[in-house]
């Protein structure tokens, strides 16, 4: 007998990439262009966030 999944990675990538889609499905190239180029910064702050939080931990 197969445990009870609880978490299933595939249906969230799913998910997320359905959220996206119906999001830029109505976007036009310019503002789909932006979309990924502020979801770029944004990932890019919270790597240095996360980098930085590894090399001055707070205890």
């Amino acid at each position: 007998m197969k445990p009870e999944k609880f978490f299933d990675c595939v249906e969230v990538k799913h998910r997320g990439g359905q959220l996206i889609y119906e999001q830029l499905k109505i976007m036009t190239n310019q503002e789909e262009l932006e979309f990924w180029d502020q979801a770029t910064r944004e990932l890019e702050v919270a790597k240095q966030k996360k980098h930085n939080q590894s090399l001055h931990p707070t205890v």
